[in-house]
Parts: C-alpha cells; sequence; structure tokens
C-alpha cells in the first residue's frame, strides 16, 4: 500500500516523459533535499528565537513543532541516499513537506496562533517547495491541497484562533498561492522536460557526429594508404629517370619528369596533412617534445627551400640562429615550417621571404617566417587557421586549405602557440612561440 502511495506522484504524467527523465528528476530532488533540509532548520532556528521573545509560553510547542518538521526532511532525506527509492523521490519529499504542513497547523491549534500567520507560513511552503524542488505537479498538487485542507481544519479545530486579516481572505489568499504554486511548478517542469529533451538530442547528434568522425578517419586511413603506395612507385622511377640509373634523359624529357616528382610530392603532402590533421583533432597524433637545436632545423629548411624558390625572383634569407634551442617534436617543427614556408612560396611572386629565430624576454623563442607576397584581407584573418578554409583573393592558386590548420593544431600540442599578421599587398608575418630549450 505505502509503496502504492509513493508511486503515486511519480505516474501522474501530463506529458509523454522520454526515458530517463524520471531517473534525472529523483537525482536531483535527491540531491536537493540536503539543502532544503539544511535550510529549514536556519530559517526556523531564527524563527524559534523571535517567537521565544513574542511568546516564551509556546517553546514547548515549538520545540515539539521544529524537530518533528526536521525529522520529517531528515528521514526523506536518508531514504533519497538509496538507489531503491530514488524512483519515487517526488513522492517521498511531497509527503515530508505535507507532514510539515499538518505540524505548523497542529502547532497554531496547540498555541491558538494568529489564523492569518499560519495562512502566511503555509503559503511560504508551499512556494519554498515550488520554486526549489523540481517534481512538478506530481508533487506539487498535493502539497498545496493539504496547505488548504491544514488552514481550514485548524479553523475549525480551534473557531477561537485570533486573525488580523480574517479567515475569509486568509482562506482566499492561501488558495490563489496554492494555485499559483501548482501552476509554477508545471511550467519548470515543462521547461526541465523540454531541455531534457533538447539535451538527449544533442547528445544523440554528438554520437552520430562521433561516429561519422570515426568513420572519416578509417576512410582517410584506407584512402591514405590506398594513394601512398602507387605514389611512392611514382616518386621512386621519378627519381631513378632524373639520376639517370636507368637510363639518360634528355632535358625536356627531365623538365616533363621534374614536374611529376614535384605533383606528385605535393600530392603526398596533400594527403600526409589531411591525415594528421584528422589525428590530430581526434587526440591520436603523437607528439614528443625534446630539446631541438634551431640550427640544425634550419639547416634542413634551407635545404627545402632551394626546390621552391629555384628560378624565381625571390631571395630567400635564412640568418644562423646561433646556439638556440627550443622545446619541441623535431619531427612536427619541421613539418610546421615547410608548411609556412611552402604558403610563403605559393602568395609571393617576388621580393623576399625570411626564416628566423628571436629569443624573447618571456622565456619563449618566436620563430618567424616573413613573405613580401599577396598579404590576407584582415576580414579573412580569423579564418585561414580553420580546415579547408583560405582568403578569397587566394582561391585562383592551388591548395587544400590544410597547411595552416595542421600548423597550428601541431604549435599548440607542443605547448606553443602561432601568429600571424598581415598587411594586404605588402607580405605577411607568421610568428611560431616555442618554449626556450635552454
Amino acid at each position: 500500500m505505502a509503496r502504492h502511495l509513493l508511486s503515486w506522484a511519480p505516474g501522474m504524467n501530463f506529458t509523454v516523459r522520454p526515458q530517463g527523465f524520471e531517473a534525472e528528476s529523483g537525482a536531483q530532488i535527491a540531491r536537493r533535499v540536503p539543502q532544503a533540509l539544511a535550510a529549514f532548520v536556519a530559517v526556523m532556528g531564527a524563527a524559534w528565537f523571535f517567537e521565544h521573545r513574542g511568546h516564551p509560553g509556546r517553546d514547548l510547542a515549538f520545540a515539539v513543532l521544529y524537530f518533528a518538521e526536521s525529522a520529517s526532511l531528515a528521514l526523506a532525506a536518508l531514504l533519497l541516499r538509496f538507489e531503491r527509492f530514488r524512483p519515487y523521490a517526488a513522492g517521498i519529499t511531497s509527503v515530508a513537506a505535507c507532514l510539515v504542513a499538518v505540524f505548523m497547523g497542529a502547532y497554531h491549534v496547540w498555541t491558538d496562533g494568529e489564523a492569518d500567520t499560519l495562512a502566511l507560513g503555509l503559503s511560504f511552503l508551499a512556494v519554498a517547495c515550488s520554486a526549489f524542488l523540481p517534481w512538478g505537479v506530481r508533487g506539487q498538487l498535493p502539497l498545496a491541497a493539504t496547505t488548504l485542507g491544514v488552514y481550514v481544519g485548524a479553523i475549525a479545530l480551534r473557531p477561537s484562533i485570533t486573525a488580523d486579516v480574517s479567515a475569509e481572505i486568509s482562506f482566499l489568499g492561501l488558495g490563489c498561492i496554492g494555485a499559483l504554486s501548482v501552476g509554477a511548478a508545471y511550467l519548470f517542469d515543462r521547461y526541465r522536460l523540454d531541455l531534457f529533451r533538447r539535451t538527449r538530442e544533442l547528445e544523440e547528434a554528438n554520437r552520430a557526429l562521433r561516429e561519422a568522425n570515426e568513420a572519416k578517419n578509417r576512410l582517410l586511413a584506407a584512402v591514405s594508404h590506398e594513394l601512398r603506395t602507387p605514389l611512392s612507385a611514382i616518386l621512386g622511377y621519378a627519381d631513378l629517370l632524373l639520376d639517370g640509373t636507368i637510363e639518360e634523359v634528355g632535358e625536356g624529357t627531365r623538365m616533363a619528369v621534374d614536374r611529376i616528382a614535384r605533383n606528385a610530392r605535393q600530392l603526398l603532402g596533400v594527403i600526409t596533412d589531411l591525415v594528421d590533421l584528422s589525428r590530430a583533432e581526434g587526440g591520436q597524433l603523437e607528439i614528443s617534445t625534446d630539446t631541438v637545436p634551431l640550427d640544425v632545423v634550419f639547416e634542413d629548411m634551407r635545404g627545402l627551400a632551394e626546390p621552391l624558390f629555384r628560378e624565381r625572383p625571390i631571395r630567400f634569407e635564412c640568418p644562423d640562429p646561433g646556439p638556440l634551442t627550443v622545446r619541441a617534436d623535431p619531427q612536427r617543427l619541421r613539418q610546421v615550417l615547410t608548411n609556412l614556408l611552402t604558403n610563403a612560396s605559393k602568395y609571393t611572386a617576388e621580393g623576399e621571404v625570411l626564416l628566423e629565430a628571436v629569443p624573447q624576454p618571456n622565456g619563449t623563442v618566436a620563430v618567424r617566417v616573413r613573405d613580401t607576397g599577396t598579404g590576407i584581407p584582415p576580414e579573412d584573418l580569423p579564418l585561414i587557421f580553420r580546415p579547408f578554409r583560405r582568403s578569397k583573393i587566394h582561391e585562383q592558386i592551388s591548395g587544400a586549405g590544410l597547411g595552416l590548420a595542421l600548423a597550428r593544431e601541431l604549435v599548440e600540442r607542443m605547448g606553443g602557440r602561432i601568429e600571424v599578421e598581415s598587411t594586404l599587398g605588402k607580405g605577411t608575418t607568421f610568428t611560431v612561440h616555442l618554449p626556450s630549450g635552454g
């Protein structure tokens, strides 16, 4: 019988509730009941002090009331510590609140208290429960009905109860407040229900996105493997032809083979960037930081820059960084600088490209790649580090829009940051800030 009564309130649904909503409501109520108990003990303890000053003869009655009400709430809090009672959280706490209302009525009957004070106290109880406990109409309606019943019962049992405001007006006010508290509880419950559904929809969408991302990663891994194998063969045979290992080739053939090799390497670079970016975004890209001497890295960059700027009116400057070192992954740092220098070569028709390293007062080293190319419009600067996003003025130049996105991911995973400054028509400077290795 008791189990049936406790299950009545949670089962009183005005809308179809999705699976899991009742469990979440029970968990929220269970978390808030101890807070409600603490607030009740504090408020009623303060009220006891003022009641004693005005009516010292009511101390015994107030003590009985105080401990009985506190015990009711404490029992509800204790029951809800057990998982098996969580489905009945609304019913348990509603019963506890109704008991508090009954004890309040008993106190006023015992002490010949004021009818308007009782109505005010019952109103506060109803409003507080409506605002504090997310139990909806199923918990608030019994409490509102109980408060009205307690008030009528107290007047009937002790007609001598005095009132500065007529009992009829107090009853009407209590009824209005009770009705409003039920309406507020209903609206709050509907809001929580809508929020719960939206949250579940978002969780489902996120799950679908994660599955799609995993499928994309598997596809990229398969495609990269299938593409890298023939590209490696193309590059291998192209190098053999260029070296004259297979046979001597004429100048025209050499130029054609060299163009084949350059485009194959560019395609291989796009595939590598795409796979690395996908791994970095998924947290699967391994980064191993160490102390890296920049003079060795810059020497490698000079070797890379030679074919990039060969036979073009571009002067490449790369001053010796001296003994400067940084904390980074050597392979990934070379990959970042390669992407930045490749971009500089694409967007600089003539002029200068500079690679330099400058120690900073805050214990970092700024590695800069500066060019005198086309520059980037100010409105496009926030977008260039996003995958597949490129400045509109560069759309006619080949590129997948992956290099800068990957560079930022790699730099940040190495504990640094990357910045960009650009003036349209005058050039762009990318600055990679990394912790100093010294």
